[in-house]
C-alpha cells in the first residue's frame, strides 16, 4: 500500500469514528428528553433521584473540562448538552 491509498484509508476511518461518535453522543444526550418532555405536556413521571441528577452533572462537568483540554468538539458538545439536559432535570425536581 502506497502513501496515498494510506493516507485516503486513514481519513476513511477517521471519519467513521467522527460520525460514531457523534450518533452516539446523539443517542446519550436524548435519554433524558423523553421524561422532560411528558413533564411538559401535564403527565406524571416519575423523577429520577437528586443524587443521581448532581453526581451526572459534576461526571459531565469533568469530562467537559477534559475535552477542552484535548479539544475534542463530539465530548464539548456532548458534555454542554449534558450539562444543560440535566440541569433542566436538576430544576424540575428541586422545584415540583
Amino acid at each position: 500500500m502506497n502513501r496515498t491509498e494510506s493516507h485516503s484509508m486513514w481519513k476513511r476511518t477517521n471519519r467513521l469514528q467522527e460520525t460514531v461518535g457523534w450518533i452516539g453522543m446523539a443517542l446519550v444526550q436524548c435519554a433524558s428528553f423523553p421524561t422532560l418532555y411528558m413533564l411538559a405536556a401535564g403527565h406524571r413521571v416519575s423523577l429520577p433521584d437528586l443524587s443521581l441528577v448532581l453526581l451526572l452533572m459534576a461526571g459531565l462537568a469533568l469530562y467537559f473540562w477534559r475535552a477542552v483540554l484535548q479539544r475534542d468538539r463530539v465530548y464539548m458538545v456532548s458534555n454542554a448538552l449534558g450539562l444543560s439536559v440535566q440541569s433542566a432535570m436538576l430544576s424540575v425536581i428541586i422545584f415540583s
